[in-house]
Order: C-alpha cells, then sequence, then structure tokens
C-alpha cells in the first residue's frame, strides 16, 4: 500500500513575506492616526458647546412712549445751483509797472482812472517824459504805469533804502514789505537801474511857469522866458472882467480840475 501524501503548500518568497507585514503595519498606524483626529475635534467642540454663554437680558417690546410729531417743512421755491466746473480765479493787485501807449483823447487824468490810480502817481513815474506837465502827453508816448499810489522810482548807484525812504516821504517798511520788490528780508539789496516802488511816497512838482506877457511898467522882464522871447512892450485889450460863453455848444475839454 502507498502512504497518503500530505498536501504540499507553496512557500512565498521571503521578500515578498516581509513587505505585505510592513505595508499592513502602515496601514494601521495611519488608521489609528486618523482615528485620534477625530477625536481631538470632536474634543474641542465639545468643549465650546459647553462653554458658559453670559445670558442677555430680554428688552420689552411694548414702550409706553411715543415719538414726537415732527412737522414737515414747508416746501419753498428756491433756485438750484448748477455746476460750473470753469474756476473764476480772484483779482489781484498788480506788483509789475505796465507799460501804456498813449492814444489820441487820452489823458493823465483819464489813463490814471482806467488803472485806478491818483494822477500823481502817473506823473511822477514818467517825470523824464512829461516833465510833471499833463499838458505834454502826446499820442506814441509810453507810460510807464505803476502799481500802486506811490512813487516809481529808478534806483541809482550809491542809493540806500533809507536814504530814499526819507526823500520821498515813504515807510522803510512799506517798500520792504512791498511784494513786487522782490527783496531778500535777510539782506534786501536793490540792483542799479532797477524799479522800485515806493509805496504811499510822494516828491514836490517841477512849478510850471505861467507866461506873463510884459506890459509897460508891470515889472516883468521879458528874459524870463529865454532867447526865444519877443522883445518890447505889447498892447492890446485887458478884457472887462466879465465871462461869456464863446458858444452856443458848452463843452469842457482838458485836464479835470487837480489840486496838486
Amino acid at each position: 500500500m502507498s502512504e497518503p501524501q500530505d498536501d504540499v503548500q507553496p512557500s512565498l518568497p521571503r521578500g515578498l513575506y516581509w513587505g505585505a507585514w510592513v505595508v499592513a503595519i502602515a496601514l494601521v498606524a495611519v488608521a489609528v492616526y486618523l482615528g485620534w483626529q477625530v477625536i481631538t475635534v470632536k474634543a474641542g467642540e465639545t468643549e465650546q458647546v459647553s462653554a458658559p454663554v453670559a445670558s442677555l437680558t430680554p428688552i420689552a417690546s411694548n414702550l409706553d412712549f411715543a415719538l414726537p410729531q415732527l412737522p414737515e417743512p414747508a416746501k419753498q421755491d428756491s433756485i438750484a445751483r448748477e455746476i460750473n466746473l470753469h474756476t473764476i480765479i480772484p483779482t489781484r493787485s498788480r506788483q509789475e509797472a505796465l507799460d501804456h501807449t498813449v492814444e489820441t483823447g487820452d489823458s493823465v487824468f483819464g489813463i490814471a482812472n482806467d488803472y485806478e490810480l491818483e494822477p500823481e502817481s502817473v506823473l511822477w513815474a514818467n517825470y523824464v517824459l512829461l516833465n510833471d506837465n499833463p499838458d505834454q502827453l502826446s499820442p506814441g508816448m509810453v507810460l510807464r504805469i505803476p502799481p500802486t499810489d506811490g512813487v516809481l522810482y529808478e534806483w541809482q548807484e550809491g542809493d540806500t533804502l533809507q536814504g530814499v525812504a526819507d526823500r520821498f516821504e515813504a515807510q522803510l517798511d512799506d517798500i520792504l514789505g512791498w511784494s513786487g520788490n522782490k527783496f531778500d528780508l535777510t539782506n534786501p539789496v536793490a540792483e542799479s537801474e532797477s524799479l522800485l516802488m515806493l509805496p504811499g511816497g510822494h516828491r514836490e512838482f517841477k512849478q510850471w511857469i505861467v507866461p506873463t506877457i510884459p506890459r509897460g511898467r508891470a515889472g516883468v522882464s521879458s528874459s524870463l522866458y529865454g532867447g526865444g522871447t519877443c522883445p518890447g512892450g505889447y498892447e492890446g485889450a485887458y478884457g472887462s472882467g466879465g465871462f461869456i460863453w464863446p458858444a452856443d455848444n458848452h463843452n469842457l475839454s482838458g485836464n479835470d480840475y487837480w489840486s496838486g
């Protein structure tokens, strides 16, 4: 008789055997870690829920007072302001002198009025052209128009601020404070032949000599008027002392009354 043979099972390779155990252990470790994370999160939520919450005092919904009745404002007719993107720049005083070309019909008084100045200021600023005489104005002249009332002075070599202020009876602080003069207050120095504005300053006018015709024993010498004077005495009507209008059209021309 033959002996029964035992069931023979094939053996696994040694490397594959141990590899399977490593994978199994790793899976168990991952499962344990995930389970621990779930338990920790649930414990934190439980602590947050179980924290004591301060009780709120309920507010009564039924109030015993009534709100005041405010009157409606009366409707009034009004004009709505429209948006205007154009900016209006405020008018500022001039700081620099301007040039004005004289035209036919101009006068010193009219020019001064156009620039809102006193006629004296225009005459003082143009002594070389007008010689303090408004009647010497003629078309084509280019006048200097000062920025404000006072003396527009051309600085000369050797001048001092205090000396110029005393000569024209102006205040030194006004001269230094006038922004158009552009002084450095730490070292106020003016350049030669530069124009300096003396606000509020003034000076004496050159006297106008009214010609008087020498007549007999009037005591007037013909030499007073220079070499162009006609020699000899003159006779003629002296006038009766009364005044009548020479024409029916009464029109005043020339310069305005001026006390200067």
